[in-house]
């Protein structure tokens, strides 16, 4: 029996296609020669033992050979022949030889499978093409974890766990593993990506990017690239309503290529789509169709780009990082603190701000002054964090950072996030104190479970209600940190070029709506609108672990900083079912809210409900 030599096929989904040859049959000390033979070529070192050997791995059945060549690329390098599996029963621990023949197959599998081309999605796409009579369903971008926590980050199909989807399974943003971790990447030689162009702030993730941080250092890699145009997605019926145009995302897209200076060979296309979109047709300034493009060749959004290609991909300096999706990140990271915004006013150059790429720690490290970050390129120009991450997300391919410039951010973002990290070590104490103490209030006599009619003493009722109130506003004033008027005051006396702005992280009229409800002992209104104020900080908090584990992953917990992302699991909160008698609540409020202040005090807070609200449950709640 003899192999046929393996062909490399030129789709992505083409499958291994083996046959045996029974023309000539061989003896068993032939097969054994063959082996010994494969194996010492694949795995130099001690042959691995073969007793008996009843069937040679290209008889296995083509659908349990994927099946193998799926298992070879997503999970660990078996050992020796002596490797073993384990169930514990009743304490002891059961060990299993692994079978030989099964070891060979699977070492034997290799030396094929990385010799073929490996397809990978990293297109953003919606997963199964959810089309319905020719629309796109953009419902289908999104699930109930997504929308929850306020963030986007659509289904990807891969043939590896490169982002938190595989095979359309979602799995929670934390335990989003890293490409980069998969064993036996850096035996692949040709990749085949489907890309399309995206804009970095509409996802929480690139996948391309993280793709290209993986195999940037193994040499000889033949990557090609299928771009899908964004606006199929969205418009793949309509040709005629409007013409074709690569989008600004297709740039960004393909910034991470930055990184790649090893690869052999590089092909860039289209890929090839069900219906020609009307990119297919040259226009003229009045949108009508002048003739044709030509298919047959292979195009780039820009013919700039192939000469901009050349550079990257021949040079000796490694490009390390694609600084637009950390920019976007580290951005993210800044809003949620909520941090004072910093204004800058340049005396010398009134209304020019230089577009700065990356900050030299030399000159004068980051500084935070009660929250607020003051950033100094030079004695004379000042810049914000909106500044920063705009300059740095602005990078078109043509202005290539060096390693120099690229190392020097690096090293300014670490300055950052240590900056950042002890305001975001109050806003976890704060939640976890926070979380203690919902717990201890959601028992059978808890506030959040119970009405004041209901409780026994309804003086300490109240009192543990004056306490929620507290423990809801140093939750507040973790992401805040307090920005007074004198801080704005003493920074202004001490610099000329800043004037220090705040937003606070909690609306003003939820907040007033929570102290009016409180003030008149409301307690319906007062648990409800004090459930959206909690689950507002709730999502921030979680964007701040989310983004600021992100960073970690791509730079610092990698290269052995102080500092430790700390991601703990933290459980969403689950309110208590409460219990409430509607008429003795009513009651109780008129009783204790006889001559206190009017609701004229309210004067512009949108937060008077009908005189309907809370009567449809008087008949259930009353006892």
């Amino acid at each position: 029996m003899t192999r046929q030599q393996v062909s490399k096929s030129a789709t992505p989904d083409e499958k291994i296609k083996t046959t045996p040859d029974t023309s000539h049959p061989l003896s068993t000390s032939s097969v054994n020669q063959i082996m010994d033979r494969t194996l010492s070529n694949a795995f130099p070192g001690p042959p691995v033992e073969i007793k008996e050997l009843k069937s040679a791995f290209i008889s296995i059945p083509q659908e349990i050979r994927d099946m193998i060549y799926s298992y070879l690329l997503v999970n660990p390098v078996l050992g020796q022949a002596a490797s073993v599996s384990s169930e514990t029963t009743y304490g002891n621990t059961q060990k299993y030889d692994l079978d030989t023949a099964i070891l060979y197959t699977y070492r034997e599998g290799i030396s094929i499978l990385y010799k073929n081309p490996m397809f990978i999605d990293c297109s953003n796409s919606p997963g199964d093409w959810n089309f319905q009579d020719g629309i796109f369903d953009k419902s289908s971008l999104e699930i109930e974890e997504d929308e929850r926590n306020g963030i986007l980050e659509p289904l990807i199909i891969n043939l590896c766990p490169l982002t938190r989807y595989t095979n359309c399974e979602p799995k929670e943003h934390q335990d989003k593993p890293l490409f980069r971790n998969t064993p036996n990447i850096e035996k692949v030689e040709n990749w085949n990506v489907l890309l399309s162009s995206f804009y970095p702030s509409n996802l929480s993730s690139n996948a391309f990017a993280e793709f290209c941080v993986s195999v940037s250092p193994y040499p000889n890699i033949s990557l090609g690239i299928w771009i899908l145009p964004t606006i199929f997605h969205e418009d793949q019926t309509d040709t005629d309503s409007k013409s074709f145009v690569f989008d600004e995302g297709i740039v960004q897209s393909l910034l991470p290529l930055k990184m790649m200076r090893k690869i052999k060979r590089l092909d860039i296309k289209c890929a090839e789509i069900p219906m020609i979109p009307d990119y297919c047709y040259d226009r003229d300034d009045h949108g009508r169709k002048i003739c044709s493009a030509d298919l047959s060749v292979p195009d780039l959004p820009s013919p700039e780009l192939i000469s901009e290609y050349d550079k990257l991909t021949s040079g000796a300096t490694p490009i390390i990082e694609c600084l637009g999706l950390l920019g976007a990140i580290l951005g993210e990271y800044f809003w949620l603190f909520h941090c004072a915004e910093i204004v800058v006013i340049d005396r010398d150059f009134v209304g020019i701000r230089r577009n700065i790429r990356v900050y030299d720690v030399s000159i004068r490290p980051p500084e935070a002054v009660d929250g607020g970050l003051v950033i100094q390129e030079d004695e004379q120009s000042f810049f914000d964090c909106a500044d920063l991450v705009t300059a740095i997300g602005d990078s078109p391919l043509e202005n290539t950072e060096t390693a120099e410039d690229i190392l020097r951010f690096k090293q300014y973002r670490g300055e950052l996030l240590k900056v950042l990290e002890p305001g975001y070590q109050d806003v976890r104490a704060s939640s976890l104190k926070f979380r203690e103490f919902l717990h201890s209030e959601s028992g059978p006599t808890g506030i959040f479970v119970i009405g004041p009619s209901k409780a026994v003493d309804r003086l300490d009722y109240w009192s543990r209600v004056t306490r929620a109130m507290e423990a809801l506003e140093q939750y507040e004033f973790s992401f805040v940190r307090g920005k007074t008027e004198q801080v704005r005051l003493s920074l202004a006396e001490r610099n000329k070029y800043l004037v220090l702005a705040y937003d606070s992280v909690e609306s003003g009229k939820l907040m007033k709506k929570i102290a009016w409800a409180y003030e008149r002992s409301e307690w319906k209104k007062l648990i409800f609108y004090y459930k959206i104020a909690v689950g507002r900080m709730e999502k921030l908090y979680f964007k701040l672990r989310w983004c600021r584990a992100d960073l970690f992953k791509w730079d610092i917990s990698d290269r052995g900083s102080d500092l430790d992302t700390h991601y703990d699991v933290v459980e969403a909160i689950v309110w208590p079912e409460p219990e409430s008698n509607a008429q003795l609540d009513r009651e109780h409020i008129m009783e204790i809210s006889k001559g206190e202040t009017s609701d004229e005090d309210l004067d512009g807070c949108i937060c008077v409900w009908s005189q309907g609200d809370g009567d449809d449950d008087d008949d259930d709640d009353a006892r």
